[in-house]
């Protein structure tokens, strides 16, 4: 079990302690230092909005889910580079999270914009699918960018 993460009743969550610690590390500048994350970095800015990369759900907040995407690196704070605000989840409003998602369910989202602030990469999945795990008789790749939209 990482250090920054603790299961509960299956569930992947994020500790009080690593959240606290993400917030001071926020505040302070240092979890957007371009030089300690280069390959983050990189990878964030190689995104353009209308991108849509697949990865695994990793964690679920009452804030948003957390995706640990096919092809970026590890967050050094929180569970995945991918979140998908409660508003971006789903069409229908007030649908209970666990209704759309489950922890370690396959998703393809849109990209919609690079949180430098965060050091995430902010992704809409109302409009996109949701995969059916490792069986998925998707035609696309698991873990590249499958189309792009708007363009």
């Amino acid at each position: 079990m990482s250090d920054r993460a603790a299961t509960k009743g299956g569930r992947f969550v994020v500790t009080q302690a690593r959240v606290r610690t993400a917030l001071l590390a926020e505040r302070l500048g240092m979890i957007g230092d371009r030089t300690q994350y280069p390959d983050l970095w990189e990878f964030l800015e190689s995104l353009q909005p209308g991108d849509v990369p697949s990865g695994t759900v990793s964690a679920i907040e009452s804030f948003g889910v957390f995706v640990a995407l096919d092809d970026g690196p590890d967050h050094p704070v929180v569970p995945g580079v991918g979140f998908i605000t409660i508003p971006e989840l789903s069409w229908r409003h007030g649908e209970p999270v666990a209704d759309v998602v489950a922890v370690g369910q396959r998703v393809c989202a849109e990209f919609l914009q690079f949180d430098d602030h965060n050091l995430e990469a902010r992704l809409s999945s109302s409009q996109m699918s949701i995969l059916s795990g490792a069986g998925s008789s998707s035609r696309s790749d698991p873990g590249r960018v499958t189309r792009r939209v708007g363009r």
